[in-house]
């Protein structure tokens, strides 16, 4: 189990002491010197001028405050373990110290009452948190995640850091964020002096107002855990949002006004974490990008702003899931299996290819995606701004005891961690389905993973499936004109149909599908986010798997079924 009761030692790390914060005293102060501040700063508006100055009052009054302090870093004890449990557990082993020094029968007795008496209090505590724990949760995707951060139905893999330096894997990051040289200030300018054609809509990003801000700041301060790579963590701030609400207002403003996203809020740091319990090469982890904590509030209203153009104007297309509201893996998933059912209803044959991309929002090409954004009706201040937010950014992993590697830049790829990055990658690969000439109508695009499909009867599957590799071509083409890598060999191919028809049909004397002359096979079954399709559109394997992932999370529940009593069972039932 990840949360033990008594924590343990993990390493030395540096955070900062808010034990004894005066709250009061602290948003008073800082009350003041952010008054003091935007009247002597009324002439300034340099973004990054005025993110310095606000950095270095609140650093300035948490360095008083809350002082940092470095310890000896233990894993977080079991959240049902109480300061009051800890203080009798304390006390427990005091005593039991003493009997054992002074060979004291009756101490001894003492003791091993007192130890059942905690041990009765921590289950105790333990079945009544989990308890109102899973009890405050509203569905059941908020019961299992509340499950699975106390490590009671997930396995955790060991941290990369145990198999690999911290400068090992920065340098295997830092190949696939540089996949392209950074878009220039010169190809930026011709961007924005090539004319829009046919755009009666131009998009400019609106100022923000301080209850804008300040829900944004609440809806990071809800989620923000740990440090924060620019010393401004919300984790402190939480009560002060008010205070600092109308200055961090001004920030957004002066970078929106300037087109100049904030110099100190390109900067990340990276958590890795493995894909496989032992990786044996930097490419078998995953990078967990930490930005700054106020980096993600403007992120948020930048990305509200442009998802509003996006929807009111109907720029993306309908065949494109993801990042969007009312759009899911379930819309895309229903509309592909609907189309194959009714096909198989007709007794016709269903083509279904589904292809994959090599790390694409990683190796996204900065100059391709403002040429898109300059597509859709981004405006000039807006093209500066989204060019500004792209580049000049740098990361660094974190290593063991919270220090990090050389900070390397990124030329290429949406900032992993931004809000603003999926819908940027949205706009990217729209137009990718423009490129379809056969299956403009029967494609589907979930963020990076495109499915084409066509239906025909079977004397016809040859013909259709020449229309497929055609297809299939065009977009081959489109990755290397927008500076993407088509993974050919992870893309899957199928025939579905009827278990009659299959009887009748040949597929070894039918014309393969292939990709830049790399033929792709049809398969017995293909998965597709996250589902399991099969050639006969039967549901069988499907269902094992999902059988074999819950009994795989019962028998992890039941290895920790003392923790969970009678009625926390019912409620996860």
């Amino acid at each position: 189990m990840q949360a033990i009761e008594d924590g343990g030692v993990f390493g030395r790390t540096t955070r900062r002491d808010h034990r004894n914060t005066d709250y009061g005293l602290l948003n008073e102060q800082l009350s003041s010197a952010l008054a003091s501040l935007h009247h002597s700063a009324d002439s300034r508006d340099d973004v990054d001028d005025l993110l310095m100055c606000f950095n270095d009052v609140v650093i300035g009054l948490l360095d008083v405050h809350a002082p940092l302090i470095s310890r000896t870093q233990r894993r977080n004890p079991a959240p049902w373990f109480t300061p009051a449990l800890r203080a009798r557990c304390r006390e427990r082993d005091s005593l039991y110290r003493l009997a054992r020094r002074t060979c004291n029968a009756v101490l001894l007795g003492r003791y091993r009452v007192l130890r059942r008496l905690i041990k009765q209090d921590i289950e105790r505590a333990r079945e009544r948190y989990l308890r109102e724990g899973i009890a405050a949760c509203v569905d059941d995707a908020q019961r299992w995640s509340f499950m699975q951060r106390l490590g009671l139905v997930s396995i955790s893999h060991p941290s990369p850091l145990d198999h690999f330096s911290a400068e090992e894997l920065i340098a295997h990051y830092s190949t696939i964020n540089n996949s392209h040289p950074p878009c220039t200030e010169e190809a930026l300018e011709e961007i924005i002096a090539t004319p829009l054609m046919h755009r009666d809509v131009v998009f400019a990003f609106q100022p923000v107002t301080e209850l804008q801000a300040l829900e944004a700041l609440r809806w990071i301060a809800r989620g923000a855990r740990g440090r924060s790579c620019d010393g401004i963590s919300l984790t402190y701030l939480s009560q002060s949002l008010l205070i600092i609400a109308p200055f961090i207002t001004r920030i957004f403003n002066a970078a929106i006004s300037n087109g100049r996203y904030p110099t100190l809020w390109r900067t990340s740091t990276i958590t890795p974490v493995s894909k496989v319990a032992r990786p044996q090469s930097p490419a078998q982890t995953r990078p967990i990008a930490n930005l700054p904590h106020l980096a993600r509030a403007c992120d948020r209203l930048i990305t509200l702003q442009i998802s509003a153009y996006l929807e009111e104007n109907s720029l993306l297309s309908p065949l494109q899931s993801g990042f969007r509201s009312g759009y899911s893996t379930q819309t895309a998933l229903l509309k592909v299996t609907e189309d194959i059912r009714q096909a198989i209803d007709k007794s016709l044959v269903t083509v279904l290819v589904l292809f994959d991309f090599k790390c694409a929002f990683d190796t996204l090409n900065h100059e391709v995606l403002l040429r898109r954004l300059h597509e859709v009706g981004f405006g000039d201040l807006s093209l500066r701004l989204m060019h500004s937010f792209l580049s000049g950014r740098r990361q660094a992993v974190i290593g063991e005891g919270g220090a990090t590697s050389s900070y390397r830049t990124c030329t290429s790829g949406v900032p992993q961690g931004s809000s603003p990055g999926p819908v940027l990658f949205s706009i990217f690969i729209n137009s990718l389905l423009d490129v379809l000439q056969h299956c403009g109508a029967t494609a589907m695009l979930f963020t990076d993973d495109l499915q084409i499909y066509l239906s025909c009867e079977p004397d016809k599957l040859n013909d259709t499936i020449a229309r497929i590799n055609a297809d299939a071509h065009s977009v081959l083409q489109w990755s290397r004109d927008c500076g993407l890598t088509l993974n050919i060999p992870k893309t899957q191919a199928i025939v579905v149909a009827s278990d009659q028809r299959h009887m009748r049909l040949d597929l070894r004397a039918c014309s393969p599908v292939q990709i830049d002359g790399v033929t792709v096979p049809f398969q017995e079954k293909v998965r597709d986010l996250g589902m399991t399709i099969a050639r006969n559109m039967s549901w069988k394997s499907h269902v094992n798997q999902l059988s074999s992932r819950v009994h795989g999370v019962l028998h992890r529940l039941r290895a920790h079924s003392r923790l969970l009593s009678i009625e926390v069972r019912r409620l996860l039932v």
